[in-house]
């Protein structure tokens, strides 16, 4: 980890992709990793150009190192203690933190996310925040298979969903992906100081982290560094030109 946090910023896309595959191996020891990792996945090589705009991947890559070098010491995962999560989902990406209790305190077990598909970043914060743990339950189905899970959420959907009889649309299939597991669903509002406290210092609070990752955000689809330039899909033909 200390030779990835001395790191110098990468001079070509090359250079980014092999930091990036090195710290794929980290991605369950660092918190809310595709939140910073998702603006250097959609580097190009012009970017490293003459007028490429560096500047959000650099404080994305500055970040990153910083979190590798403070990742937390993760606790092993105790079957005989409850289980506690928290999620976080923003325009980008998703992810969510398992936690389990010690010493009063809540720590982080494990860390997972990832970068929204495309046809996902239309869906409403409340149904990321559902991707998130569907992705946990996923990832980690060995683990929480017949264990009630304490979930905290910024939205009332995700209680809805798991317990409503009137479901359409999408909302059908996550209330079906959700159906094996015990859910306890608490909503955490931005300012719960009592859920921040039970906190172990190594965990951070979701709630309000939007605010602080505006400067991350990697290009839109539609956003100026990865549109076609309209200028290219019209030919400009001579007004003398006679074929």
């Amino acid at each position: 980890m200390a030779a990835i946090a001395e790191l110098p910023f990468p001079k070509s896309k090359k250079g980014m992709q092999a930091f990036v595959g090195a710290l794929n191996y980290y991605n369950r020891f660092i918190q809310n990793m595709a939140v910073y990792g998702a603006v250097l996945y959609q580097l190009k090589y012009d970017d490293f150009g003459q007028g490429g705009d560096l500047t959000a991947a650099k404080v994305a890559f500055a970040e990153l190192k910083k979190r590798v070098a403070d990742a937390p010491i993760l606790r092993h995962f105790d079957a005989a203690r409850e289980v506690h999560v928290m999620f976080f989902a923003n325009e980008w990406e998703l992810s969510s933190t398992l936690l389990q209790p010690h010493e009063e305190k809540l720590h982080p077990v494990r860390f997972c996310g990832r970068v929204l598909k495309e046809n996902e970043l239309g869906y409403h914060p409340a149904e990321k925040e559902v991707l998130a743990l569907l992705h946990l339950l996923k990832t980690c189905h060995t683990l929480l298979a017949g264990k009630t899970l304490n979930l905290y959420t910024r939205f009332s959907t995700l209680e809805w969903v798991y317990q409503s009889k009137s479901l359409y649309g999408r909302a059908v299939s996550f209330a079906v992906l959700q159906s094996p597991y015990d859910l306890k669903i608490k909503r955490v509002r931005k300012h719960d100081v009592d859920f921040a406290q039970l906190l172990q210092a190594t965990a951070t609070p979701h709630i309000g982290l939007d605010e602080s990752l505006t400067h991350l955000a990697p290009p839109s689809k539609n956003s100026a560094t990865v549109r076609l330039d309209p200028e290219l899909l019209y030919a400009h033909v001579p007004r003398a030109f006679a074929g």
